[in-house]
């Protein structure tokens, strides 16, 4: 019996070798010089766990004017990944030569880099290279993000933008049917028809765009889109489902609607587990708002606040450094005053900076008595 047994497992085992083993032909065709062979080839030894096979494969294949092999090779960098030590400038010189090769990953990642240095020079650069995304590869994705910067800049008052995105929704991009939702809802350049956005954000959640999901969610929480009635379980598996597929907001919403909600019975336990989640999508709202609930609610909690000191500051650190307003203040006003055991007028300096560029008048005054 036991002899019968160990010869079915030798074969299971021979048999999903042999399945797996590289097709001689494939590998012959790489050898010879074919760059698509060799793309093909480099991706079966990543699949089989030979990253260090598979890396020199893509250095082959690049320089045989891959721009795939390119931007697997930049990423590997990025992430430290194939056993490359990680390293954001080899990756930004990689990500580059994919560019040049009309990679589209290169592409994409070139423009949101660009485009978050900020400069009116940065942007028209972000914008070049989604424009050769967009007209060489006919990508839906380069489409959708073209639209979504365009409309940033222009208020959403820009007919190419409208114009990227409707060629998204005919390749049916799920996210394309999301920011054509936008448009329709707010009634920018198209008529405005609400029953028209809601259908085009069940189209995308259908396809699970985490988004659309995410905007039905809240409406079926609080019943004020749409024309929906409020319908909390809904709500509460549509977000959630966003929140899975990375949407940092949904599970913001939720954490608001069970600590923030007037008209819903505050659940701290609950509030505190949707805001880990969506400060581990580094969601600076829900960063703040876990913040803010463990300095009002740390009694409830049976703890001291200052126990919470150390946990708030590094969530109000997260949320200011994306961005967020009202937490560069406060942290600026901690470091300047010794608060939650912080201290540090460089510190208080640098984030009152940073809500000064924002526009804070409170900040600039706050300035002054540094300067």
């Amino acid at each position: 019996m036991k002899k019968a047994i160990l010869l079915v497992l030798l074969f299971a085992f021979s048999s999903f070798s042999y399945a797996v083993s590289i097709d001689k032909n494939l590998l012959n065709k790489a050898k010879s010089g074919d760059r698509v062979s060799q793309e093909e080839v480099a991706k079966f030894y990543e699949f089989s766990g030979e990253e260090g096979e598979s890396l020199s494969w893509l250095y082959t294949a690049f320089e045989n004017g891959s721009g795939y092999a390119a931007g697997k090779i930049a990423k590997a960098y990025y992430e430290g990944s194939m056993g490359l030590k990680r390293d954001r400038y080899e990756a930004w010189s990689w990500y580059r030569k994919g560019a040049n090769l009309s990679d589209r990953d290169s592409l994409l990642f070139m423009s949101n880099d660009y485009w978050e240095r900020g400069s009116s020079t940065n942007q028209k650069i972000a914008f070049q290279h989604l424009v050769q995304c967009i007209s060489e590869l006919k990508d839906s994705e380069c489409n959708v993000r073209y639209a979504k910067l365009r409309r940033s800049v222009s208020g959403n008052l820009d007919t190419s933008a409208l114009e990227a995105v409707q060629r998204a929704e005919k390749m049916g991009y799920p996210e394309a049917y999301t920011e054509l939702a936008f448009y329709y809802e707010n009634g920018y350049i198209v008529e405005k028809d609400i029953s028209k956005a809601y259908s085009y954000l069940q189209k995308a959640a259908s396809k699970n765009e985490k988004n659309a999901l995410e905007k039905i969610g809240e409406a079926y929480l609080h019943a004020h889109k749409y024309g929906l009635n409020k319908d909390e379980k809904k709500g509460v598996d549509a977000l959630e489902k966003a929140g899975v597929l990375g949407n940092g907001a949904a599970y913001r919403t939720l954490g608001d609607y069970y600590f923030a909600d007037k008209k819903n019975t505050i659940n701290l336990n609950k509030a505190i587990n949707y805001y880990q989640k969506g400060v581990a999508l580094d969601n600076p709202y829900a960063a703040w708002n876990l913040a803010s609930l463990y300095s009002e609610y740390s009694d409830n909690l049976g703890r001291r606040q200052s126990s919470y000191w150390k946990e708030m500051a590094k969530l109000m650190t997260l949320a200011a450094d994306a961005g967020l307003l009202t937490a560069q203040l406060e942290l600026a006003s901690s470091y300047n005053k010794g608060e939650m055991g912080l201290s540090s007028r460089s510190k208080a300096k640098y984030y009152y900076e940073l809500a000064a560029k924002q526009g804070s008048g409170e900040a600039k005054l706050k300035l002054k008595g540094f300067n």
